[in-house]
């Protein structure tokens, strides 16, 4: 059984983190440098900020430029996919094929499925994994977890390694726990990287990563609140247990802390879900927007309302959700006194799907514009995407992004959902 660091010294890799980083400056691209910066004053006893896939909502996810942004949001742990190429290298990707992130069917269009397991590392490194950021970060490939461990050396930020696809990658747990020990992590390593974690769903493939490498600490994501009983089973074997903040209370939490293992939530994005998160007393905060997670804990933040706020998500209309003129739809409300050109915005959900607006929308001073996912005419106060399919959860939640036409967040919006 590995040593835990247990909610103190979990906390206390994410002070190392935010006293280091400060001194760091991050190469960018050509010659242009980053300052890190100084950490903005935050509570001693904060829930920490791991940036999923990087810092996703603001850069291309499971990219160094992903990653990069994450360091720069001030990040407390670094978060990614690990799956295998053809060639046995370690990469990161999240999805089972490369289709959503990457161009891969237009290089490889004789590749189908177009897994990561079907191409080498140097056929992966020639895919724009940019996806749909646009042109500043045209030419962006796929991270690999050689290029994010250096990068948690350089700035000294801890890393949470997720074993994802394990169906589809037969013998990555003992390609990873090789990486790490190479990398002198473990009890008695010299390792740059403050702590590293491993995390999955699959609790055989976590179980058969300890037993090759009991060094990290594991993260098992059960989502649902466990019993008592389940938490003495997960105890031989897993350090962190990570659950979804819709179906766990301030009670649950507490109790299994309790039980010895460091909380984590995920993935948390929208305001009304962070705070939740925070309220209810997380150790760590699984997110797309780590810079978000921090600034709702800093002590008397303010800030002033944005321009455009998610008012509604309407996620599951009677009968078919993209039914013509109706259905599943966002509702947008100005919050200000004059109209407000929507021309080139997008409204992203939490599993990536976009939907772009296009030119010649705009809403009104004080006013709504209904989004839809399904077919329709156009008209003031409605937009109709024609997607082609349903994108919005109607049964677990759903989390919605507005960015403006030059990809900045405008504000983030949710809905809860809860089981029975």
């Amino acid at each position: 059984m590995s040593t835990r660091i247990g909610r103190q010294s979990l906390r206390y890799a994410g002070l190392i983190t935010a006293t280091l980083a400060a001194a760091t400056t991050l190469a960018g691209t050509g010659s242009e440098t980053r300052d890190v910066g100084a950490q903005p004053p935050l509570p001693p006893d904060r829930s920490l900020a791991i940036g999923h896939r990087g810092s996703a909502y603001k850069a291309p996810e499971e990219t160094m430029a992903g990653y990069r942004q994450a360091v720069r949001d001030r990040a407390d742990i670094l978060e990614g996919d690990v799956q295998l190429t053809a060639d046995g290298h370690l990469i990161l990707m999240h999805d089972a094929t490369l289709t959503r992130t990457t161009d891969v069917e237009e290089r490889f269009p004789d590749r189908e499925p177009w897994r990561p397991g079907q191409l080498t590392l140097e056929e992966i490194r020639t895919l724009d994994a940019r996806s749909w950021f646009g042109e500043a970060f045209a030419g962006e490939p796929v991270a690999e977890l050689d290029q994010l461990l250096d990068l948690a050396e350089q700035t000294r930020t801890p890393v949470m390694l997720e074993l994802k696809q394990p169906g589809n990658n037969a013998g990555f747990e003992q390609a990873l726990a090789d990486e790490l020990r190479s990398r002198g992590v473990g009890a008695d390593g010299d390792s740059r990287i403050p702590y590293v974690l491993v995390a999955g769903f699959d609790a055989a493939s976590l179980q058969e990563f300890h037993e090759i490498f009991p060094g990290p600490e594991i993260v098992y994501q059960v989502g649902d609140v466990p019993d008592d009983e389940a938490l003495e089973s997960y105890r031989e074997w897993a350090d962190h247990l990570m659950l979804t903040v819709r179906m766990s209370s301030g009670a649950d939490v507490a109790r299994v802390e309790t039980a010895g293992f460091s909380t984590m939530a995920g993935t948390v994005d929208s305001d009304v879900d962070l705070r939740m998160a925070i309220g209810q007393g997380y150790d760590s905060i699984i997110t797309n927007h780590p810079e978000r997670a921090l600034q709702l804990q800093r002590r008397n933040f303010r800030e002033p309302v944005p321009q455009v706020q998610v008012e509604s998500i309407y996620a599951n209309a009677p009968g078919d959700d993209i039914q013509p003129e109706t259905g599943e739809h966002v509702s947008l409300l100005n919050t200000t006194s004059a109209p407000i050109d929507m021309s080139g915005w997008t409204v992203r959900d939490q599993a990536g799907n976009i939907v772009r607006l296009p030119d010649g929308v705009s809403i009104d001073a004080g006013s709504l514009l209904r989004v839809y996912s399904g077919p329709g005419t156009d008209r003031p106060g409605h937009v109709y995407a024609d997607y082609g399919r349903s994108f919005l959860n109607n049964s677990g939640g759903e989390t919605v992004v507005i960015y403006n036409r030059d990809g900045e967040i405008v504000t983030v919006g949710s809905y809860l959902a809860y089981p029975g």
